[in-house]
């Protein structure tokens, strides 16, 4: 085999090598992920440390229910308020029944935007690439509640579902 057959098929394995993430899964960066946007409301009601609170689609409380977020979170820090919060969304939408999404992370809540690592999920979320930026919409401590918009960049596998 001479040099030059020799460097492209060395450049093809490399392509195809570069092309599959450590976690066997195609890289995001290939044309084999799709991207999808997902925007819903966590209406919170402070009722102990667990969460079992809708998500909803609007900010209005009777707004159509895209899911229920699962979790809990506590004190995070002894000098000053912060929460570690551990949430698993759990989807209702037709597209997206059945998929969760999975967060974890340190929230002060004197911040009023945060932009939070989806670690992981389950269906289509299995192995994301994603993010969820969130903002506080409404802020009632005096009856603890609390709604909060997140705004999820989530890019997922697309030979999973390729059917769907």
């Amino acid at each position: 085999m001479d040099k030059l057959s020799l460097l492209l098929a060395l450049l093809l394995t490399l392509l195809v090598v570069a092309s599959i993430g450590s976690d066997g899964h195609p890289d995001p960066i290939s044309n084999n992920w799709r991207p999808t946007q997902l925007l819903f409301y966590w209406h919170d009601r402070h009722l102990g440390r667990s969460l079992h609170n809708p998500l909803n689609s609007l900010p209005k409380e009777r707004s159509i229910l895209m899911g229920q977020a699962q979790g809990m979170y506590f004190s995070a820090v002894q000098n000053f308020i912060a929460l570690q919060m551990v949430m698993t969304s759990v989807f209702y939408a037709p597209y997206f029944e059945g998929n969760t999404q999975i967060v974890m992370r340190r929230n002060p809540p004197q911040a009023r935007v945060h932009v939070l690592t989806i670690i992981d999920g389950t269906e289509r979320f299995q192995s994301v690439t994603s993010y969820a930026r969130i903002s506080t919409v409404l802020d009632d401590p005096r009856i603890g509640y609390f709604i909060v918009e997140y705004n999820c960049s989530i890019t997922y596998p697309d030979q999973l579902y390729s059917s769907s």
